[in-house]
């Protein structure tokens, strides 16, 4: 997979299959299912205006941005993903715990839910 328009849609897709009102059992919201205080935290430091998670063009902004936070930490692409719905605090904890660093080590060792989320971003992707 490769970073850009393709990919962000992929995962726009496996998120909230294109539905902007979409809010998942966690209080994720939005297209991309942006955890409130993700939202915030984004909105604050990029001075939206009447900041909404609803909002299309905000939430994908904001997605956007911390999928490449993710990036920036992991470096990998499925590793992103992972951190992006997993959450990248039980990402680090499982990686230190299990000593690993690269996808293919620790991909057993994730939740069902985070494996087949990867999957379907490349399937979608594809």
């Amino acid at each position: 997979m490769e970073i850009g328009l393709k990919l962000i849609l992929a995962l726009i897709r496996a998120e909230s299959y294109f539905d902007q009102q979409a809010r998942s059992h966690v209080d994720a919201r939005g297209l991309m299912q942006i955890m409130p205080p993700t939202f915030k935290e984004w909105a604050g430091r990029n001075g939206f205006k009447n900041a909404n998670a609803y909002n299309p063009i905000q939430n994908v902004a904001v997605g956007c941005l911390e999928l490449n936070r993710q990036l920036e930490s992991f470096t990998d692409i499925k590793t992103a993903l992972s951190a992006y719905n997993w959450g990248s605090g039980n990402l680090r904890k499982m990686m230190k715990a299990r000593g690993v660093s690269k996808f293919q080590e620790f991909e057993a060792f994730l939740p069902k839910e985070t494996r087949d989320y990867v999957k379907k971003i490349e399937r979608f992707y594809h």
